[in-house]
């Protein structure tokens, strides 16, 4: 997995592009996760999508400083956007990990639709992809 940063706060990504320039998708993970939590959804997500995924400071292939200052969501943000403008993407579609909870099939998932197919039943009912930076 590539890194990007300066040395000791850099973050591991992944680019997988799409054949027709589609627009950029960039995932990134939950606390305690990583960019793994969206292996089963990358197959679906490139066939629409450049597909980012972004291993948060502290998480998977990415730096651990022992400093908590690079941790605070300024730096994580800009760290982000250092990366994405290295990538040469100025507008990027954003998705997290919030929208794969199990208990919302039922009142928002159809009953029997596989965790494989909840971003882009997801996507298909808004617009935009909700930031859920609590937890």
């Amino acid at each position: 997995m590539p890194r990007f940063g300066k040395p000791g706060e850099r973050i591991g990504y992944t680019v997988y592009p799409h054949p027709d320039q589609a627009p950029p998708l960039v995932l990134v993970h939950g606390f305690t996760a990583s960019s793994a939590s969206f292996a089963a959804n990358i197959p679906a997500l490139s066939e629409h999508f450049t597909v980012i995924t972004v291993d948060l400071l502290g998480h998977g292939e990415s730096d651990a400083p022992q400093d908590a200052a690079p941790y605070d969501a300024g730096p994580a943000i800009e760290r982000i956007l250092g990366l994405l403008d290295r990538l040469g993407h100025d507008r990027v579609l954003l998705g997290t990990s919030g929208w794969s909870f199990a208990d919302w099939v039922g009142p928002f998932y159809p009953p029997g639709m596989g965790s494989g197919r909840f971003l882009s039943y997801y996507a298909s009912q808004f617009n935009s992809v909700e930031i859920n930076a609590t937890y």
